[in-house]
C-alpha cells in the first residue's frame, strides 16, 4: 500500500516551512548579509553570502 498523497501532505503542512516562514528566513538572511557587507571591519573580506545547509537544500524544516 503505497500512501505518498498522504505523506506529501504530511511533509507540507507538519514539517516543511510554510511560504511565511521562508519569507521571513529571507528577510532575515538579507539583513544579515547587508549588515556585513556595509561594515567596516568585515566589508573588505566579504565577497558574497552562501546558502548553507539545510538551506540552501531547501530541506529546512519547522523546529
Amino acid at each position: 500500500m503505497k500512501l505518498v498523497k498522504h505523506f506529501n501532505e504530511f511533509l507540507k503542512n507538519e514539517v516543511n516551512l510554510n511560504q511565511h516562514r521562508i519569507d521571513t528566513l529571507e528577510s532575515r538572511v538579507q539583513v544579515v548579509t547587508n549588515f556585513i557587507k556595509g561594515s567596516d571591519s568585515f566589508k573588505s573580506a566579504f565577497i558574497e553570502a552562501i546558502p548553507q545547509g539545510s538551506y540552501a537544500h531547501r530541506t529546512i524544516i519547522k523546529p
